[in-house]
């Protein structure tokens, strides 16, 4: 009994890893001065990493403290994170979403969003101002 207990201890982490992957969301701004890298535990859960990017500036948050909310039938998309005094709150913009692939265990699509967080460029306000920025997302098992 021991021995399947410890078995089963062992194998139940990498069967629930087995389909797991991380959604890339990658946007930049018309101009190209602010992008941002995103990555996002199975589309709508943990966010490992994010990477926030002004005129050449930037910070990336790892593991930090957020939240996803995720709904595609009502084009919802909402990515808060903070940590060590960072945030970056990331939307997308309603209507704006176009899938351009969801077959198999894949997902692409491209949308517009609004991202505004804690400002990577020295001597500037505390906070960005809203910009938009035009995305992709890639998910794939």
């Amino acid at each position: 009994m021991k021995s399947l207990f410890l078995f089963l201890s062992l194998l139940v982490p990498l069967v629930l890893q087995a389909g797991s992957s991380d959604a890339i969301i990658s946007g930049k701004s018309a101009s190209g001065r602010t992008t941002v890298k995103i990555l996002v535990r199975d589309l709508d859960g943990q966010v490992p990493e994010i990477n926030f990017s002004i005129d050449g500036e930037s910070y990336t948050l790892k593991d930090p403290e957020s939240f996803v909310v995720r709904d595609q039938k009502r084009q919802v998309y909402t990515i808060a994170a903070t940590q060590d005094e960072k945030q970056v709150i990331f939307y997308l913009i309603p209507g704006t979403e176009t899938v351009l692939d969801a077959s198999g265990h894949r997902y692409r699509s491209k949308f517009q969003a609004i991202i505004q967080g804690t400002e990577p460029r020295p001597n500037q306000e505390l906070q960005s101002k809203k910009i938009t920025l035009f995305c992709t997302l890639d998910y794939s098992l």
